[in-house]
């Protein structure tokens, strides 16, 4: 009986009608794949065909392949055949669309939230570094502040007093006439006293 079978298989896979309907229906396929723009199947088709006509030589078996073989793929592809982990946490468009109006809700309360007072900013970090060094910290800290204060007045009063030294200076060099400066130069080179050759 199962030879019989096998003879009958063998004989329509070696038929050259059986062939040319097969080719028909593998030629349907790829143009409706072609039509709905499923480019992938056209794709996984030829690659099938192709992988399979390593393993077989009959066109009719290379063809039923990748013809099987890529609607297995569409069919798992297309009508949501797919395992799926977790279906309790699975959520809908609906649901995300709700979430997403929860977020611009959420950031238009943020908006509209009151501006940050700069004068209670301000105290509530004084009071927090008050709290971190303690009074003595906070205190130390104002001293020191005073103390540069009063060195930097001093620094001041020095550079005043300077200025009148730095107006003479500055007299001094004006009233000086480069010229005879320049002749003298001139007459030190003539006698070698500047140590030139």
């Amino acid at each position: 009986m199962a030879a019989s079978i096998g003879k009958t298989v063998n004989k329509a896979l070696t038929n050259k009608y059986v062939l040319y309907v097969v080719l028909f229906l593998a030629v349907t396929n790829i143009l409706g794949y072609l039509a709905v723009g499923n480019f992938n199947s056209v794709i996984f088709f030829i690659l099938l065909a192709f992988l399979t006509q390593y393993f077989s030589k009959n066109m009719t078996v290379i063809l039923l392949t990748a013809m099987v073989g890529t609607s297995v793929l569409y069919v798992t592809h297309n009508f949501g055949l797919k395992v799926q982990e977790g279906l309790k946490n699975r959520r809908t468009k609906g649901d995300a669309k709700e979430e997403a109006m929860k977020e611009v809700s959420k950031s238009d309360e943020a908006d509209s939230s009151p501006k940050i007072d700069r004068t209670s900013t301000n105290k509530q970090a004084f009071q927090s570094l008050q709290d971190m060094l303690g009074n003595d910290g906070v205190q130390g800290l104002q001293n020191d502040t005073a103390d540069l204060m009063k060195r930097q007045e001093e620094l001041k009063k020095s550079m005043e007093s300077l200025a009148p030294m730095m107006e003479t200076a500055q007299n001094m060099l004006k009233s000086v006439d480069i010229e005879s400066m320049s002749k003298i130069t001139n007459m030190l080179d003539k006698f070698n006293i500047g140590g030139k050759k």
